[in-house]
């Protein structure tokens, strides 16, 4: 485990994969919606949407790990709550603000109180909060995480975690049942058990590293034919083991390109650190890029896809690590003239 600053280095890697996958997913939509369904274009895009869709359990997976790497289990749970509050539902809370205003201007809408509490608590503000909603239900959850792998086996936590997350993808069919966090209990739970069994998760992963691969593709491939034939039903018995065999992959991944020791890890970083805030302002950046694209009389699905990608990226990155690094120097600031 290569630690900077109590960093696990490949966690970084990982993170910024999540991350623009998450760009590619919602980029790559305009051309699901926009392509002939006919065309080799669209089967493709399709591919690629779902190539990147392992995202979100992506994340869920590094929120457990970094977790339990901290030792959370250790801190005052109060404590915890609190820095959760400020590090993760107040950014929240200025981007639903952010959105509804846009909204309000957008749809000519009147301010409702009630309906922006709704749409907050829900995390159904804007398309992509709802990730926000399923991460603090999991942080709420985590003493009784930390109870339970401190008296069960560590396995066997897994495969019953699996199975719950299955049954509850097949059988939970309601309104907002896909913020539900027994939808994705088993990518929280193995990234508690990726941090507490470290040795042993890694070996698994070198180990499995191109079944995982193989296995990677072949999923991939039928989740794209599902997709396009829209087979829903079908997809939510593999979306699961699709999910798991992605992470271990780019954990492999990543493992790699931490033992190269690149000098891009300092840029590494800094997106890593910045992800949340990229991750909530992207949408936003995105629908301003497909306005702009039209402005530009960029015809070309193909073409406005690949503005669109550049412009979010590099845009959302840069704004977001300004953020950060400003957020840094003023707490940095704060606490040196506290100490004085």
């Amino acid at each position: 485990m290569d630690k900077q600053k109590d960093r696990i280095r490949e966690i970084d890697y990982f993170r910024v994969f999540a991350c623009f996958s998450v760009i590619v997913i919602h980029v790559s939509a305009i051309g699901v919606v926009s392509f002939n369904q006919t065309s080799s274009y669209y089967k493709f895009i399709i591919f690629i949407n779902r190539f990147f869709s392992f995202a979100v359990p992506a994340f869920i997976f590094l929120s457990g790990m970094t977790n339990s790497y901290n030792k959370l289990g250790k801190v005052n749970y109060f404590k915890f709550i609190k820095r959760k509050v400020s590090r993760i539902l107040i950014p929240y809370l200025v981007w639903n603000i952010i959105y509804y205003t846009v909204l309000l201007i957008c749809y000519d809408w009147q301010i409702d109180i009630v309906f922006f509490l709704r749409k907050f608590i829900t995390g159904d503000m804007y398309y992509h909060l709802y990730f926000v909603v399923i991460i603090v239900q999991l942080y709420l959850l985590t003493p009784v995480f930390d109870y339970i792998f401190s008296k069960y086996n560590k396995n066997n936590i897994l495969i019953i975690a699996a199975i719950i997350t299955i049954l509850s993808s097949i059988k939970l069919k309601f309104i907002y049942s896909d913020r539900i966090f027994l939808k994705y209990l088993i990518y929280y739970v193995l990234g508690i058990y990726a941090a507490k069994e470290y040795k042993t998760f890694v070996k698994k992963v070198k180990k499995y590293k191109v079944f995982s691969f193989i296995t990677y593709i072949i999923l991939t491939i039928i989740y794209a034919v599902l997709f396009h034939y829209k087979n829903y039903t079908v997809i939510d018995y593999i979306c699961v083991p699709f999910s798991i065999v992605s992470i271990i992959f780019y954990y492999s991944v990543c493992m790699n390109l931490n033992m190269c020791k690149n000098k891009i890890y300092n840029v590494i970083t800094k997106i890593s650190k910045s992800s949340y805030y990229i991750y909530l302002m992207h949408p936003l950046i995105l629908s301003i890029s497909k306005s702009l694209a039209l402005k530009l009389r960029i015809q070309s699905t193909t073409l406005q896809l690949i503005f669109c990608f550049i412009v979010v990226t590099i845009s959302s990155s840069i704004a977001s690590i300004v953020y950060t690094n400003s957020k840094e120097k003023i707490i940095n600031a704060s606490k040196k003239l506290k100490s004085t």
